[in-house]
């Protein structure tokens, strides 16, 4: 098996196999011992439909902890990009801070949210097609939480440290592979939503073969919730299935929990209080409400024991963050 990070032909290590529900495919998650990154085979973005599909315009917002950690510091520049700019809540704070920002994404509900805030200095496009018509350097270029997703990364990362000035900076984050992780790893911990997990070893490692210099690296974001969302996901997970099972009959489709195509189905005809739920549930913006509220009503249940449980984290773990945050310099390596 070859890396598709350091191109790498040997030493991949087998870590984990995964079967993605939606795509119906078959994924291999493997171990790089050169590079130290893993990564899944097959390796291929699913392409901006796919995301269309399960990701909401509105959900880059701005993260006061993630982003403060560059607009809370010394201006690095006057020029900055953001690539994956989402609705562009970001290239409006680097705005505020001084910088001349503008940003790139692939989602348009999500440029479209963008410029209905009055943020306009934003297009939907990929590095590509930005490239052919704009050759100016920046100062800065950001992608937040972009390089997990990449199939390309190696030619978008050259190509990012072309349009960057002399000395140019890139800031990245990247989820935490080493972050203590309860019950099991979310579903968009996998392929292909995510085709590789990075450590901070492996960023630097990755940075620096392409001729970058880290500044400066952290791993941030260990909070309660953090645990207490797998715990609450799992247990509403197991709820569907009960309720479907009891409901619906449906024994052989139990894992699969898209209630929305038995509920939208001609054939219910239960009657009495089963027949009234469903009756009511049947509105999507009902049935999202009473999730919504069991979810809060788990969070403040479960809430003092997994406080302990970050506390415990906190205490035995180098780096227990759930976000690495890396700062690097673009240089020229001296022959």
């Amino acid at each position: 098996m070859r890396c598709p990070v350091c191109l790498n032909e040997s030493g991949d290590k087998l870590v984990e196999e995964y079967f993605d529900p939606v795509g119906k495919k078959k994924y291999k998650i493997y171990f790089c011992q050169l590079c130290l990154v893993q990564f899944s085979w097959p390796f291929n973005n699913p392409g901006k439909e796919w995301y269309a599909l399960f990701s909401s315009s509105r959900s880059y917002s701005y993260e006061s902890k993630k982003f403060n950690k560059l607009l809370k510091a010394s201006l690095l520049g006057k020029s900055l990009l953001d690539i994956g700019c989402g609705n562009g809540i970001f290239v409006k704070k680097a705005q505020q801070k001084g910088y001349d920002a503008l940003g790139i994404d692939l989602n348009k509900e999500a440029i479209d949210v963008a410029n209905s805030l009055g943020i306009n200095n934003v297009c939907c496009s990929d590095l590509d097609g930005f490239l052919i018509s704009n050759k100016k350097k920046y100062d800065v270029v950001t992608m937040f939480d972009c390089l997990e997703h990449m199939d390309d990364l190696n030619e978008s990362i050259v190509k990012i440290k072309n349009i960057l000035s002399p000395e140019g900076r890139i800031v990245l984050t990247v989820p935490n592979s080493k972050r203590p992780i309860f019950i099991k790893r979310d579903s968009f911990d996998y392929p292909p939503h995510h085709l590789t997990r990075w450590t901070k070893e492996s960023l630097e490692i990755f940075l620096h073969r392409h001729g970058f210099k880290v500044e400066e690296m952290d791993v941030f974001g260990l909070t309660t919730w953090e645990f207490s969302r797998h715990l609450v996901v799992w247990i509403i997970d197991f709820a569907l299935k009960i309720f479907k099972v009891i409901v619906f009959k449906d024994f052989k489709n139990m894992k699969e929990n898209n209630l929305t195509k038995y509920l939208e189905s001609d054939n219910i005809n239960n009657k009495g209080l089963i027949g009234l739920i469903l009756n009511t549930i049947k509105s999507r913006k009902t049935r999202d409400f009473i999730i919504q509220l069991f979810r809060q009503t788990l969070y403040i249940l479960t809430f003092p024991f997994f406080y302990f449980f970050k506390l415990y984290y906190s205490l035995t773990m180098a780096e227990p963050g759930v976000t690495i945050y890396a700062v690097a310099k673009n240089i020229t390596f001296k022959k």
